[in-house]
């Protein structure tokens, strides 16, 4: 018998922020999961940047990296009309840092669902992708990570991904009610464990 896990970016941020909120619930028993929280954290946003660019972008390249979206659309524009068989280039996706940038740009991403952030929620999503990046690619050292400002980063991140995903979806045609409910028990399941922590 085969099984196969199918998915695609819509459930791959849903359960990424489901991963988030049950760390969430953790971290009050054990201070590691705020490792795998962080973690998780970055992918529901990440997820919810992609699914938002993608929601409003036909081509389907918005999400990606400068250098792959050009080479994407030379072979669409170009190449695949010249050679029918070229094999398309791959798709790379943006950083974080990109993404994030991308959906509070009205060019890319028009009102209403233009994300709007000041510049300390910036600065936090950026150590959000910073303190990612550290744990996915640990080298062989001591970390120590002050806790005192992460609720401001989880919450700084949870109402990106609210007006995304809930307030202003974009990809608002390919969500069906049980997607949207998921979504808002999560958001809501987050808030509720890190509520009330020192900021």
């Amino acid at each position: 018998m085969s099984d196969w896990l199918k998915t695609n970016e819509i459930e791959e941020f849903i359960d990424a922020l489901e991963h988030t909120a049950r760390q969430a619930a953790r971290v009050r028993e054990d201070v590691r999961a705020w490792k795998w929280l962080i973690i998780a954290l970055h992918s529901a946003l990440q997820g919810a940047c992609v699914c938002a660019l993608r929601g409003h972008d036909t081509a389907g390249v918005t999400m990606l990296t400068k250098k792959s979206c050009k080479e994407i659309r030379h072979w669409l524009h170009v190449e695949s009309r010249k050679n029918p068989c070229a094999p398309m280039p791959p798709e790379r996706l943006a950083s974080l840092k990109e993404l994030f940038a991308r959906v509070r740009d009205r060019d890319l991403l028009p009102a209403p669902h233009t994300l709007c952030a000041t510049a300390e929620a910036v600065a936090d999503i950026d150590k959000l992708n910073r303190l990612r990046n550290d744990f996915i690619h640990f080298v062989p050292r001591g970390l120590s990570l002050e806790l005192s400002g992460m609720p401001r980063i989880v919450g700084y991140a949870a109402e990106a991904i609210e007006h995304l995903a809930v307030a202003q979806p974009s990809f608002w045609h390919r969500l069906g009610q049980p997607d949207s409910d998921r979504i808002a028990a999560a958001l809501t399941c987050l808030r509720a464990e890190i509520e009330g922590r020192d900021h």
